[in-house]
């Protein structure tokens, strides 16, 4: 059961999206004692990250 709402920072998401085993691992762990979940700014900063380059 979930204890409550977890932030996750963006370094953690782009760790994750990298297959970086360990942050797999933590987020596995966390995911089954807390509801994880983004800002908005966490979300604006993914977004710019994946725009193409100029």
């Amino acid at each position: 059961m979930a204890d409550g709402l977890l932030l996750i920072d963006s370094d953690v998401l782009i760790d994750y999206s990298r297959g970086i085993e360990k942050t797999k691992g933590y987020l596995k762990n966390l995911e089954s004692e807390h509801i994880i979940a983004i800002s908005v700014v966490t979300q604006l900063e993914l977004m710019v990250i994946c725009l193409p380059s100029t």
